[in-house]
């Protein structure tokens, strides 16, 4: 019996040596295909003389926040704040984390001292905003310098009452002056918000700081394990090498009609939760680098989007729908901020769509380690602005 079995073991070997087709082979990988092209130069510029490039359009800021600011008083109700310009780190479930206004003006004005701060330890100071967080209420931003010959950015202090401040390190970003007029480009003034930092621009400047509690005023969780789950589906699908980082996603409200139905409620907003018409109808994260015909950054919109959208031949379709994308860059005509240019996005569906960008800086050089991160204005990722 020993020897039979032998035997017909050896007989199965040599038939699978002699034939291979026999033998198990190691599972073949289906090859993915990789994204669909990005359309012709003519189809781009043909939606980009039509739209523009994207157009910023401005939350509002509640008034009860504006009122505690100004019980203030002098010195910082000296400076004037800028609502238009402000920007809201909301949750997915429309409660509000932060607000950041910067002061009017603030695009053509030097970064240096203007007066004497209040409280203990005086230094050398400049008003550059004010900051609404839920835990610490309203703030006035103040920027304090050293008192060498020539200041030098050190802190920047939040005044909760007139002569009480919290207290932590600045970082000060410097935008480029691509056309020698020493003033930022309108892309890139005001205040920006991202999961990593909170910053208003001064002239050519970009003071920034960390934000003090991320679990209180940014959102982990959902919107990072949401784009995660969205680019591992991707990758089933096709083949494109840009890594997004899931972790610095930040959720948003991209759509002139849904930005301007926040503003309208948040103008007389006194409770900040749950805010249905302020919920934040997109997760937005970026890639870590910038690669010719790879994904920037990836949008997943929670509901069809009001920004004016083109089908991948240049016809205008309305609305983008709701979906998860890729976002790819097209070409643009020059790299200065301010200058409109559009965006491929390609769905996990197959859809293909163009919509209006406009490019800008985002943060200045200094401000952050990655300056192509993902922020809060009217939504932005390696230095392509969205909106409508």
């Amino acid at each position: 019996m020993k020897r039979t079995a032998v035997f017909i073991a050896i007989a199965l070997l040599m038939a699978l040596v002699l034939q291979p087709s026999l033998a198990i082979q190691p599972s073949q990988e289906v090859a993915k295909p990789p994204l669909p092209l990005i359309p012709s130069q003519s189809i781009v510029d043909a939606v980009i003389l039509d739209t523009g490039g994207a157009n910023f359009t401005p939350l509002a800021v509640p008034n009860a926040i504006l009122a505690e600011l100004a019980a203030f008083g002098a010195p910082f109700t000296d400076a004037t704040l800028d609502p238009a310009q402000a920007v809201n780190f909301i949750d997915s479930t429309g409660t509000l984390r932060e607000t950041l206004i910067p002061v009017a003006g603030l695009e053509t004005a030097t970064l240096a001292p203007t007066f004497t701060t209040p409280g203990e330890n005086p230094k050398q100071g400049m008003v550059i905003g004010a900051m609404y967080q839920p835990g610490r209420g309203a703030m006035w931003v103040v920027v304090t310098f050293s008192n060498d010959p020539v200041p030098v950015p050190k802190h920047v202090r939040f005044y909760h009452k007139p002569k009480k401040y919290y207290q932590q390190a600045v970082k000060i970003g410097i935008f480029e002056d691509d056309n020698g007029d020493l003033q930022v480009d309108p892309a890139d003034a005001g205040a920006v918000i991202s999961f990593k930092r909170s910053c208003i621009t001064v002239g050519l400047s970009q003071v920034c700081w960390k934000p003090y509690s991320k679990p209180v005023v940014r959102e982990v969780g959902k919107p990072a394990f949401k784009v995660a789950m969205t680019v591992a589906k991707f990758r089933t699908k096709f083949k494109f090498s840009s890594t997004i980082h899931s972790k610095t996603t930040v959720p948003d409200i991209i759509g002139q009609e849904e930005r301007e139905a926040c503003a309208a409620y948040l103008v007389t907003a006194t409770v900040f939760s749950n805010m249905t018409a302020c919920k934040p109808n997109v997760f937005l994260a970026a890639s870590t680098e910038t690669v010719d015909g790879q994904p920037i950054a990836l949008l997943f919109a929670r509901s069809d989007l009001d920004v004016r959208t083109y089908d991948a031949n240049g016809v205008f379709v309305g609305q983008l729908p709701q979906g998860k994308y890729l976002v790819l860059n097209t070409y643009a005509a020059d790299t200065n901020a301010g200058t409109p240019t559009a965006l491929f996005l390609v769905g996990l569906d197959g859809s293909t769509y163009l919509i209006p960008s406009r490019i800008m800086e985002g943060f200045g050089v200094g401000a952050i380690g990655n300056t192509g991160q993902a922020g809060l204005r009217d939504g932005f990722a390696r230095y392509r602005m969205f909106g409508w």
